[in-house]
C-alpha cells in the first residue's frame, strides 16, 4: 500500500504533446483530398476520350452513310437522264437526215453540252470506282458517234439527206451506239456497286460504334463507380478526422479549463483548510477550558460544527483540484459496492427509487483510495436520486470489465490522457429527467447545479477523483431517459486488499450477478 501519494491535476509535457500532435494528425486527415481529385480528373479524361472517339465513329459512319446515299441517288437521276439525252441527240440527227429541217440541227446543238456536262458529273462521282477501261469505252463510243453525227449534219446542209440517212442508220454507227451503251451500263453498274459497298462499310462503321459504345459504358459506369466509392470513402474519412478533431480540441479546451480551475480550487482550498485550523484549534482549547454549564459553550459548539463543514466543502474543492492525498492500494470495486450498500440505501431519502446491482464477481483490482471511491460513489448516487427527484424510479449500480477503442476515449471525459485496452469499470445509471447538450457541457463545471440545493461540487468532485486515480468518465444522457455515469479505471494487476477497503461490517449479501431491487 502506499500512502501519502499527492496526484497533481497539471498537464504532462508527454500528455500535452500526444494530444497536439493528434489535432495536426486530424488536421492532416482531413486535408489530404489530392488522390480522389486525380481519380476523377483522370476518369473524366478517359471518359471525354471514349466518348469522343466513339462519337466521331458514329458520325463519321453516319455522314458517310448520308453521303453515299446522295451519290447514289444522284448517280440514278444521271443514269436516266444520259440515256435520254442520247436517244434526243440520236434522234435529232436522224430527224435532220430525214427532213432536212435545221431546226434539228440546233435542237441537237443546245441538248449537246447538257449531255457531256452530265456525263462528266457521273465520271466525277465514279472517280475511284477503278472503271477506267469502261470509261475509256465510253469516251471512245462517244467520240464516233460525235463525229459521224456532225459528218451527217454537213450532209444535210448539202442536201445530201439519203448519204446522211445511210451514215446514221450504219453498221458502224449502231456499233459505236452499242459501245456506249455497254459502256455507261458498265459504269453505272459499277457505281451501284460501290455506292452498296460503301453503304455496308460505313453500316459495319456504325457497328462497331454502337459495339463500342456497348463495350464502353460499362468501363466507364466502373470507372465512375470505383471513383465515387474512393470520393465517398475519402469523404468519410475526412468527416471522420474532422470529428476527432473537433473532439480533441474540446478535450484540450477542457483540460486546460480544468487545470485552471484546479489550480485556483487547490490554492483557495489550502489557505481555507489552513484558516480552518485555527478556527477549529482555538474552538477546541476554547470548549476544553470553559466549564461544562458555561453559557457561551454551545456557541463554541456551534462553531466548531461549522468549521468541520467547511473543511469538509474544502476537501471537496481539493478533491476536484486532484491534489488531494490519497491512500492507495489494490481494490475491488464489487466489493466496495457491496459493503455501501446500507449506507447508500439510507441516504436515498424516497422510498420509491429502487436500487439494482450488477456486481462482477472477481473483478480486476484497481490502485485507488477506498474512502475516494466511495465519495464517488455516493455523488453519482445523489445526483441520480435527485435526476429521479420524488417520481418512482430505478438506480441501477454496476461493475465490469471494458475493451475500450481509441474512438471510444474521445469520447470520455479525461480519456485524452488514456490509452486503448482494458479498464476495470464503475457504472451508475438512473431512470431520472436525463440532460440536454447544453446541461452536458457544464456537468463537471464547479458549483454549476441545476438543483436549487445543490452546491455543484458533486461531480466536480468526482471528476477530479477519478482524474487523480488516471481514470476517466463516460456520461451518456438524453432528456427524459435518464443519465449513465461510468468510471474507467485501468487494473492494477494484483489482488485486492481486504483490509484497505473495509470500514464497516458487511451487510447480509447475495450473489453479485442476482440484481437486487429494493424499495423500501
Amino acid at each position: 500500500m502506499q500512502a501519502g501519494k499527492d496526484s497533481g491535476m497539471g498537464i504532462d509535457p508527454a500528455t500535452a504533446r500526444r494530444q497536439e500532435s493528434a489535432v495536426q494528425t486530424g488536421d492532416e486527415g482531413a486535408g489530404q483530398g489530392g488522390f480522389p481529385k486525380l481519380a476523377a480528373t483522370i476518369a473524366l479524361s478517359v471518359t471525354i476520350v471514349i466518348l469522343v472517339m466513339v462519337g466521331w465513329q458514329l458520325w463519321h459512319s453516319y455522314q458517310g452513310h448520308r453521303i453515299t446515299l446522295e451519290e447514289d441517288s444522284r448517280l440514278k437521276q444521271l443514269q436516266g437522264k444520259i440515256l435520254l439525252l442520247d436517244e434526243v441527240l440520236t434522234m435529232s440527227a436522224r430527224m435532220a437526215a430525214a427532213s432536212g429541217d435545221p431546226k434539228w440541227e440546233r435542237r441537237y446543238r443546245a441538248n449537246e453540252p447538257v449531255l457531256d456536262s452530265t456525263i462528266a458529273e457521273a465520271m466525277h462521282l465514279a472517280k475511284g470506282a477503278f472503271l477506267e477501261k469502261a470509261t475509256a469505252q465510253t469516251n471512245s463510243a462517244n467520240v464516233g458517234l460525235v463525229l459521224m453525227e456532225n459528218r451527217a449534219f454537213t450532209l444535210v446542209r448539202d442536201s445530201q439527206l439519203d448519204q446522211a440517212m445511210a451514215l446514221l442508220t450504219s453498221e458502224n454507227y449502231e456499233k459505236e451506239k452499242q459501245r456506249y451503251a455497254e459502256g455507261m451500263q458498265t459504269i453505272l453498274s459499277g457505281l451501284e456497286t460501290r455506292a452498296q459497298s460503301e453503304l455496308k462499310r460505313h453500316r459495319s462503321m456504325a457497328y462497331r460504334g454502337l459495339a463500342g459504345v456497348v463495350v464502353a459504358l460499362p468501363v466507364i459506369l466502373f470507372i465512375w463507380y470505383y471513383v465515387m466509392r474512393l470520393m465517398r470513402i475519402n469523404l468519410t474519412e475526412r468527416l471522420l478526422a474532422e470529428e476527432n478533431r473537433r473532439k480533441l480540441v474540446i478535450q484540450a479546451q477542457q483540460i486546460q479549463k480544468l487545470e485552471s480551475l484546479g489550480v485556483l480550487a487547490g490554492g483557495v482550498a489550502h489557505d481555507f483548510n489552513n484558516i480552518l485550523a485555527a478556527v477549529l484549534g482555538n474552538a477546541d482549547l476554547a470548549l476544553r477550558q470553559l466549564p461544562a454549564d458555561c453559557d457561551v459553550q454551545p456557541l463554541v459548539h456551534d462553531i466548531r460544527e461549522a468549521a468541520v463543514r467547511a473543511s469538509q466543502l474544502s476537501e471537496q474543492m481539493l478533491a476536484y483540484s486532484g491534489r488531494g492525498r490519497f491512500i492507495v492500494g489494490p481494490l475491488d470495486l464489487s466489493r466496495l459496492v457491496r459493503e455501501m450498500h446500507d449506507l447508500m440505501r439510507s441516504s436515498v431519502q424516497n422510498r420509491n427509487i429502487g436500487i439494482e446491482y450488477k456486481l462482477l464477481e472477481r473483478l480486476p483490482a484497481v490502485d485507488a483510495d477506498a474512502s475516494q471511491m466511495r465519495q464517488i460513489v455516493m455523488n453519482l448516487l445523489a445526483n441520480a436520486a435527485q435526476a429521479i427527484g420524488d417520481t418512482v424510479g430505478t438506480i441501477r449500480i454496476e461493475t465490469g470489465v471494458q475493451e475500450a477503442s481509441s474512438a471510444y476515449l474521445c469520447d470520455v471525459h479525461l480519456g485524452g490522457d488514456l490509452s486503448a485496452g482494458s479498464f476495470a469499470y464503475l457504472e451508475v445509471s438512473d431512470t431520472g429527467c436525463g440532460m440536454n447538450e447544453e446541461t452536458l457541457s457544464k456537468l463537471f463545471d464547479p458549483f454549476f447545479s441545476t438543483k436549487f440545493t445543490g452546491r455543484g461540487l458533486g461531480l466536480s468532485a468526482a471528476l477530479g477523483i477519478v482524474r487523480g486515480h488516471h481514470g476517466g468518465i463516460k456520461v451518456e444522457s438524453q432528456p427524459g431517459m435518464g443519465t449513465t455515469f461510468r468510471v474507467l479505471l485501468p487494473p492494477c494487476g494484483r489482488p485486492a486488499d481486504s483490509a484497505a477497503q473495509t470500514h464497516q461490517a458487511r451487510p447480509t449479501w447475495r450473489p453479485s450477478e442476482i440484481i437486487e431491487h429494493d424499495i423500501s
